[in-house]
């Protein structure tokens, strides 16, 4: 029997189909690792489940039984220049990252009259186009893959039901990792001045010869004010626009000198039948706008929007270009060097996805996390419930991210990949130029994106996201996790340790001789970088320091509360009660101003030289004060455990914790309830020693102890100590002299390593970078890039990621 006769045979055993239209074929990235076609080895296709795989990662797959695969490799071809035709980066009219329209795929099977291969070129027509040589060709090379038989063959000599199967899979537009197509765009609403716009009497009929800012004189941005006809440079923009003499643009010069009734104004060079950029100038607006009746309006002046072409790139379009295209490393100082190597693997933007890459890039260069993860990765991935699909795990998918951010593996196959297409280029005896597909190493995070949105439906589609918000889903998702982590792996996994720490709220309110107080636990400090009297005059340019941000967070401020149904002025303080190991700190750069509209605090924020010092604080002398625990559970009903009940769980080997806690959950009075409670979480109850408490628990115990006549210390030594069983707390701190020692305050040291900071005017817009240092080195990761730079730059920060430095801890 020949090999084509034993893989027909047994691709009908196994009963292989070609996929239907809209089948989940996962053929574009390898579902364990981040390995794609362009990958040295290329991707493996497994013909029954139409999952992916790198050549690293086929034991993963739990379909691989007499499985028969698609190998696809796509290679870099050089081309001999005087054979070299131009091709073109296109940008579309929705926006979208550049892309080369005479990209080559082969369309297997098809022949010209030449014998020659056929290739399929693609092309938006409505794209603006922009030249370049060509220096190389991507051409895919297919052959069918069965471990079984150990039978690999070229895709030409395979049977014709598994080769006609193969090129379904290849035409297969794929699955889609995105609920919304994955483009750059912006928040653009109706604009209210549109429907009801002033237009001037027997206004200028404006022609399209020669036409020019009316103060400057220049022939590019210009924009026409929609209701006088007036000509004028756009706005400065943080690193371009403004008129041809460095000032600010007429167009808006001109709406403040006309008393600001004349707002609408639109790009001159973004107009076409369909669209043309509108900015709104007032300041209840200030932003792009839509304006429903453009043409009407346009018309006004004697323009025909029918006849009229788009010669610039949009606002979107500019954006793309400056995001991907900056060099983001200015923000620092000195000369930036592209880097690469393990821990400067990149990621690109799949569109909008800035906000996940700098936090992603962060989260994973804290190393106790990363090694966490690299060292369980097998147990993660072989583990995953029968009831979820690999692409959808974020575990799994976090996981993959992390491994091939922090190793070598990418950067080695980047290696690989020029040795071969150098190899290449000497075989055709063509001098060796970096192909644009090798400038940068970077992978797609698209299977993360795509995992997380299902949890979080924001962050399933292309809109631009708030970096703080992800990073705070991605990290919570993660603790929330931390039970079906330690199932995998068998290792305790405590990273909420790593970052979540507890703080006391106060509130002393004079005339009613009360003491309010707050527990919570969260990861992340929320400071504002001003007070709100100050957003409105402030000089943009005044530098601000974090570590006075953090001392107004901690000072007194006087507050009008609510007691009773009636109003009442207190003074609410902030105390740390813990530290963390990773102090992350958001800074408040976006505020509502009295109109209503979002504005940005531009200012700059400087770090200290020595980092930040926090300081947890001593109990608050509340002495002829009434004391209020404001938590929930401070309302729930405490109760006693009977000792002898509490005698006779432990007699049968558990933990006095474990005890304790089915007794919470079961009550006192069934011994057999608490035994199957016991049995059924010990693995999921820490034995530390309150480290997994609720701290709102934790605070409502403290109260109860605290009526008692126990200061604040030693209530909360007892209640993280015994929980809900007052009467066992209060005999503890009866006898036991160690648990009426004071709490010593700490005091912890920080030092910055990793900052995302935010470009733009609005938390909609922009773009967001990271820095991050590792081994004493900063590096700039703006998506695919990794650069050097020579300190770290917070002018711009907005997240904040700092490591203590005094003491240190570990994950597992």
């Amino acid at each position: 029997m020949k090999d084509k006769d034993h893989l027909s045979e047994l691709a009908s055993n196994a009963g292989l189909k070609a996929p239907a239209k809209y089948a989940a074929v996962h053929k574009n990235e390898c579902v364990y690792s981040t390995d794609t076609d362009k990958s040295p080895d290329g991707l493996y296709i497994n013909l029954k489940s139409f999952e992916s795989f790198g050549k690293e990662a086929l034991h993963f797959d739990t379909n691989a039984k007499e499985a028969i695969y698609l190998h696809v490799k796509r290679v870099l071809v050089p081309i001999k220049q005087e054979d070299a035709s131009d091709t073109a980066g296109i940008i579309g009219d929705v926006g979208g990252t550049t892309t080369d329209i005479n990209q080559k795929t082969k369309n297997i099977g098809a022949k010209d009259t030449s014998g020659k291969e056929q290739f399929v070129d693609t092309k938006d027509q409505n794209a603006i186009v922009f030249k370049q040589k060509k220096t190389c060709d991507e051409v895919s090379e297919y052959e069918v893959y069965c471990p079984s038989l150990n039978i690999r063959m070229p895709l030409e000599g395979a049977p014709k039901t598994v080769a006609s199967i193969c090129k379904a899979v290849i035409d297969h537009s794929g699955f889609n990792y995105s609920s919304d197509e994955f483009v750059w765009k912006d928040y653009v609403s109706e604009s209210k001045y549109a429907q009801y716009l002033i237009q001037v009497e027997a206004p200028p009929i404006i022609h399209y010869d020669n036409l020019k800012c009316d103060r400057c004189g220049a022939t590019k941005n210009l924009w026409l004010n929609l209701s006088d006809g007036y000509i004028g440079c756009g706005r400065k923009n943080y690193d371009s626009g403004g008129c041809a003499d460095g000032e600010e643009g007429a167009a808006i010069q001109h709406y403040n000198e006309t008393g600001g009734v004349y707002p609408l104004a639109v790009k001159i060079g973004t107009i076409s039948a369909n669209t043309g950029d509108v900015y709104s100038y007032a300041s209840d607006e200030d932003c792009l706008v839509v304006d429903p009746l453009l043409a009407e309006h346009l018309a006004h002046f004697g323009i025909d929007v029918k006849t009229i072409t788009k010669t610039e790139k949009t606002m979107a379009q500019l954006e793309i270009e400056k995001n991907e295209n900056h060099d983001w490393s200015e923000m620092g100082t000195g000369n930036s060097k592209v880097a690469h190597g393990p821990g400067l693997v990149g990621l690109h933007n799949l569109g909008n996805t800035c906000y996940m890459n700098s936090a992603v890039q962060v989260l994973a260069s804290v190393p106790e996390l990363a090694t966490y993860f690299l060292e369980n990765h097998y147990n993660i991935a072989t583990k995953v419930p029968e009831s979820t699909k690999p692409c959808e795990d974020v575990l799994l998918q976090f996981s993959k991210i992390v491994k091939a951010l922090t190793t070598d593996s990418v950067v080695e196959q980047h290696r690989e990949i020029v040795r071969r297409y150098r190899k290449a280029c000497d075989e055709m005896g063509i001098d060796y130029a970096e192909p644009e597909q090798l400038k940068n190493i970077a992978v797609k995070p698209s299977m993360l994106k795509y995992a997380i949105g299902r949890d979080n439906s924001r962050f399933a589609t292309g809109d631009q996201q708030d970096a703080e918000e992800f990073f705070s889903h991605l990290l919570n998702a993660l603790v929330d996790m931390s039970t079906e982590v330690k199932r995998r792996t068998k290792l305790t996994f405590k990273l909420k340790s790593l970052f979540f720490f507890r703080y006391r709220q106060y509130i002393v309110c004079e005339s009613l001789n009360k003491m309010t107080y707050n527990d919570n636990e969260m990861h992340m400090l929320c400071l504002p970088l001003l007070l709100y009297s100050q957003t409105e005059q402030l000089d943009p340019s005044v530098e601000l320091n974090l570590q006075d941000c953090l001392t107004n967070w901690e000072r007194e401020q006087e507050i009008d509360y609510l007691d009773g149904g009636k109003h009442h002025i207190g003074v609410i303080t902030n105390a740390l009660l813990t530290l963390p190991q990773y102090l992350v700190i958001k800074v408040d750069r976006f505020y509502y101003s009295m109109d209503g509209t979002s504005k940005k605090i531009v200012n700059p924020v400087a770090i200290p030289p020595e980092g930040l010092t926090l300081e947890t604080q001593g109990e608050k002398d509340h002495k002829g004060y009434t004391v209020e625990c404001n938590t929930r559970e401070a309302k729930k009903a405490k109760h006693h455990i009977d000792p002898d009940f509490l005698q006779s769980l432990m007699a049968m080997g558990f933990s006095e914790k474990l005890c304790r806690k089915a007794v919470d959950h079961e009550g006192s009075k069934n011994l057999d309830a608490c035994v199957n409670w016991i049995l059924s979480n010990m693995d999921n109850v820490s034995e530390s020693s309150a480290s997994d408490r609720d701290s709102g628990s934790i605070a409502a115990n403290a109260a109860v102890l605290m009526d008692l006549g126990y200061t604040l210390e030693q209530a909360n030594v007892a209640a993280e100590k015994f929980g809900n069983d007052v009467a066992a707390a209060v005999d503890w701190l009866a006898t036991d002299e160690a648990c009426t020692r004071p709490l010593a305050k700490q005091t912890g040291r920080y030092r910055l390593s990793g900052v995302i900071s935010h470009i733009g005017d609005n938390i909609n817009t922009g773009h967001y970078v990271c820095h991050i240092e590792k081994h004493g080195q900063w590096y700039t990761y703006n998506d695919a890039k990794v650069l050097t730079c020579d300190t770290a730059p917070t002018k711009n920060g907005y997240l904040f990621l700092f490591r203590r430095y005094d003491n240190e801890i570990n994950i597992v």
